[in-house]
């Protein structure tokens, strides 16, 4: 977990979102962290693209883009 510090903080919800065939090597360093801490949240969705959220770029994916609003917007209300 180094990318995060020693630890994840006790009590503090996570949520993940990669993609199945990341290029970055995103979605394998998801899966060890979501292993690591026990109030994990993890979503892949199936896409090689990286930035699937962000508009001005051409691996923009507005449906998922959308879902990944939607399963934060929810995360965020249950914290």
């Amino acid at each position: 977990m180094s990318t995060f510090g020693p630890e994840w903080p006790r009590g503090v919800g996570l949520q993940l979102h990669t993609t199945k065939g990341d290029e970055w090597g995103d979605f394998d360093d998801a899966q060890e962290l979501a292993i690591e801490v026990s109030d994990t949240e993890r979503f892949a969705y199936d896409t090689t693209a990286h930035l699937v959220a962000d508009s001005s770029v051409a691996d923009h994916d507005p449906r998922i883009a959308a879902q990944i609003l939607e399963h934060t917007l929810s995360f965020l209300e249950r914290w």
